[in-house]
């Protein structure tokens, strides 16, 4: 069982963590209070942090445009 931290959709998945303990409830959460946990995963693709970058760029120059025409005509 596991879940994402990921804020793009393209990114779930490539993280996971490791956890030393039988495959049990009482087992996994004995492992988590007791430390015997680890991360492990892929590295994200350079082109997926370029767009992202981008699209946050992006939405902060419409922002300001909304901002700035919202100042002149209104």
């Amino acid at each position: 069982m596991g879940g994402s931290d990921s804020h793009l959709l393209s990114t779930i998945g490539l993280a996971y963590t490791d956890i030393e303990a039988e495959p049990d409830e009482r087992s996994i959460l004995s492992a988590i209070k007791e430390g015997r946990t680890g991360s492990s995963g892929q590295v994200v693709p350079l082109s997926v942090v370029i767009i992202h970058i981008l699209r946050g760029l992006l939405r902060k120059v419409r922002k300001s445009g909304k901002e700035i025409y919202s100042r002149i005509f209104h």
